[in-house]
């Protein structure tokens, strides 16, 4: 019942009460008092002061015991709440727990929306896990919202991977789905990251890597490096690729990638390399030719004449010539600048055979440079006519120009065994700039001049060779340097040797004329010029006839030594002057004279003496090489009449000798009875080192006297110039004899009065 009822029904009866008659009054203070009105006098109300608190009201929760039954807001409280147990504590109450109370009892709560209230992870705020619970009490059982739901993947291919554009979350794998998402193509099985990559797959990413056909897919090629272009590639130089890459080959056979000539199929070319790639050069009997840029030609066939009919060559292009090891019978006309050069590096290994028909290697063209290296050039006949004839000229080689503008170089060359009519058996040089290094020059002939080499005009060095054993018919047998040209030259020789060679007429060894030549040795023996003969019997070793020639530590060997020039070192043909020289001489020389001119005296006239017939003179031992060009003596006849006076030198290998060779000797007439000097006249006689000379006068006489001074108290020792006296010639009874002369040595002291004047 509401408070409200109670509150209208005690005053309702409180109204009918009053109504009652009186005769009542006076009973009404024997009844119980209701205070309240409520209908329960204060004996039966528990507050009778309150209408709303009688025995069998309503219980109300208002901490009021409202039906007067003992107990305050007891759980049958028409208000009463239902309350739930909260056993786990989550904030949300079972509904099986269900109590009703004014206030929640301990453990209890308003909320009946749990579904296990023995499960504090259980309750409606809880989030949805995977675990077959319901864990958010929504009567669903890990839905794909859960928490830990997983997100799947379409599988379309069933290849095991998933599109990550096709996902899906669920607490368990659904159908077609899986847990990968990195397929690249959900519609092809074959294509995934487990999958290999393919090359023949062309433009796929058959491992889903986001690279196509890249160095690691499992038929990929391996490419060889082809740097050369030759279609062949080098094993050690390798990459991986699908595609070939540029530069690249699939061959992996190449022996050299550095050259486009050399790999299996090539031909072998005159290089000292395996071309063919097969482990052997095999290269006898190839010749190549290289131009300018690389390009290889061969030349074998070109060059292979025969012993009777060598191949005729021209060489137009500027390049190289490779020839290899063998006998070539060819001749060769050079019109280019070209290096000719044997591939061994030996020059008894190639050899060039002109077969004795033309000119080994001949160039003619102006502004032309050649060189010739580690070849043999034989067999060659100078055919060419250049100068001063109509017979050929060069041998061996010939170079001509009209400008002074071609160059030759010979290195590591041996000319042997070439002819020529005319010049230049071995070499012919006009005009042209030659330089010779490491070179032999040897057994050549000539029918006139020059068998060795002859060049007329232009720069020559020499370095590190030898001219050797060449015999010429006429002229010059070793070297023959000229400037015949009319535009100079200049010569320069360094560790040289020209040795043995042969004139059968004039100059055995060197003719040098109007120009400046230099021949020095770097060390002791290093350059020399001995053993030539001249088979005229006039010159010998060196023939000069213009210019200038510095010989700095020249060798021009001893007789003692057997290996002396024949008859002379060295001849000047301006005074007519010869000259001997030793080992390691140092001497300037010019057509005139080798070394300096000097004049020495020896005695005084402090004594005289005269008589009809004798022989006088002073006797030396030579210490130094030089050339006497005269001698004086102090004389004049008695009587006018005049004697006839021979000048002599006389040479002897000791003093002890029964006969002296007359080396030397002139006449003429003395007339005048006034003392003075007599001139031998010009004499140009060489002494050696180690032999004695004696420089006498010997007189037979009519009808007059022959005087002469002397110096009674002179010794033996004074300086005449190339050595000290040692004694005197002394003959009271003198007869001329044309070769020698019976010994009149004497050890007096008396020196006769004379002068001497020599070079060296």
């Amino acid at each position: 019942m509401s408070r409200a009822l109670w509150l209208i029904l005690p005053l309702t009866m409180l109204t009918a009460c009053t109504d009652k008659g009186d005769d009542d009054d006076d009973d009404s203070e024997d009844e119980a008092v209701d205070a309240d009105g409520d209908g329960f006098d204060e004996d039966e109300d528990c507050d009778d002061s309150d209408m709303l608190v009688f025995p069998g009201a309503d219980e109300i929760c208002d901490e009021v015991d409202n039906d007067c039954d003992g107990e305050i807001d007891e759980a049958d409280a028409t208000d009463a709440s239902t309350w739930y147990a909260d056993g786990d504590g989550d904030g949300f109450g079972g509904e099986a727990s269900a109590t009703d109370a004014c206030e929640a009892p301990s453990g209890f709560i308003a909320d009946s929306t749990d579904c296990d209230d023995a499960d504090a992870a259980v309750h409606p705020d809880a989030d949805e896990i995977c675990d077959g619970v319901d864990n958010d009490c929504d009567d669903e059982v890990d839905e794909d919202d859960a928490l830990d739901a997983a997100t799947w993947y379409a599988d379309g291919d069933g290849d095991g991977f998933g599109d990550l554009n096709s996902p899906t979350n669920a607490c368990e794998q659904p159908d077609g789905h899986v847990a990968d998402y990195t397929d690249c193509d959900d519609g092809d099985g074959a294509v995934n990251p487990d999958a290999d990559e393919l090359c023949s797959t062309d433009g796929v990413d058959d491992d889903c890597d986001g690279d196509i056909d890249e160095a690691d897919a499992a038929d990929v090629s391996t490419w060889y490096a082809d740097v050369d272009g030759d279609g062949y590639g080098d094993v050690t130089s390798t990459t991986v690729d699908c595609d070939q890459p540029t530069d690249y080959v699939s061959d992996s056979t190449d022996c050299d990638d550095d050259d486009a000539y050399t790999h299996p199929f090539a031909d072998e070319l005159c290089d000292g390399v395996d071309n063919d790639c097969d482990s052997s050069t095999g290269e006898d009997g190839v010749a190549t030719f290289w131009d300018t840029s690389g390009v290889a030609t061969d030349y074998s066939s070109t060059m292979s004449g025969s012993s009777s009919s060598p191949a005729a060559v021209t060489l137009a292009d500027d390049g190289e010539l490779s020839i290899c090891e063998g006998t070539w019978y060819v001749n060769l006309d050079v019109q280019a600048d070209v290096d000719l050069y044997g591939q061994t590096g030996d020059a008894e290994a190639t050899i060039l055979d002109g077969v004795l028909t033309d000119t080994v290697v001949h160039m003619y063209t102006d502004g032309i440079t050649v060189s010739v290296t580690d070849l043999t050039l034989q067999g060659g006949f100078g055919s060419e006519i250049y100068y001063g004839s109509d017979l050929g000229v060069g041998g061996g080689v010939a170079c001509y120009s009209s400008d002074g503008t071609a160059s030759l170089s010979l290195s590591g060359v041996t000319l042997v065994a070439n002819d020529a009519d005319y010049l230049g058996g071995g070499l012919f040089g006009y005009d042209c700039t030659l330089d010779i290094d490491d070179s032999l020059i040897t057994e050549n002939t000539v029918g006139f001049d020059a068998a060795g080499m002859i060049w007329m005009g232009g720069d020559l060095t020499i370095s590190d060779s030898e001219i050797s054993e060449n015999i010429a018919e006429d002229d010059v047998g070793g070297i023959y340097v000229a400037d015949l040209s009319g535009n100079g030259f200049t010569a320069d020789f360094e560790d040289v040797d020209i040795v043995g060679n042969v004139s059968m007429d004039d100059v055995g060894g060197m003719a040098v004329g109007d120009g400046d030549l230099t021949m020095s040795g770097t060390t002791s023996g290093a350059s020399v010029i001995t053993e030539n003969v001249d088979g005229g019997g006039d010159y010998g070793g060196v023939y000069i006839y213009g210019g200038e020639i510095v010989f700095d530590t020249v060798s021009f060997g001893t007789s003692a030594g057997g290996d002396d020039n024949d008859p002379y070192d060295i001849y000047c043909t301006g005074s007519d002057y010869p000259y001997f020289y030793d080992d390691d001489e140092t001497v300037t020389c010019d057509d005139d004279l080798c070394g300096s001119e000097d004049t020495h005296t020896v005695a005084s006239d402090d004594a005289s003496a005269d008589s009809d017939n004798g022989m006088r003179g002073n006797v030396f031992l030579a210490d130094a090489q030089g050339t006497i060009h005269d001698f004086e003596v102090y004389g004049h006849v008695e009587d006018g009449e005049g004697c006839e006076v021979d000048f002599y030198v006389l040479s002897a290998t000791s003093t002890g000798a029964a006969t002296w060779t007359v080396e030397w000797s002139s006449s003429q007439t003395v007339t005048d009875d006034e003392a003075d000097w007599i001139s031998s006249g010009d004499i140009g006689f060489p002494v050696e080192v180690g032999s004695y000379y004696a420089l006498a006068v010997g007189w037979d006489c009519d009808d007059d006297e022959y005087a002469y001074a002397y110096e009674g108290t002179s010794s033996t020792g004074e300086d005449m110039g190339m050595g000290d006296t040692v004694g005197r010639w002394l003959s009271t009874d003198y007869t001329a004899d044309g070769s020698s002369l019976e010994s009149s040595f004497s050890t007096g002291s008396f020196l006769y009065l004379m002068n001497t004047t020599w070079s060296h």
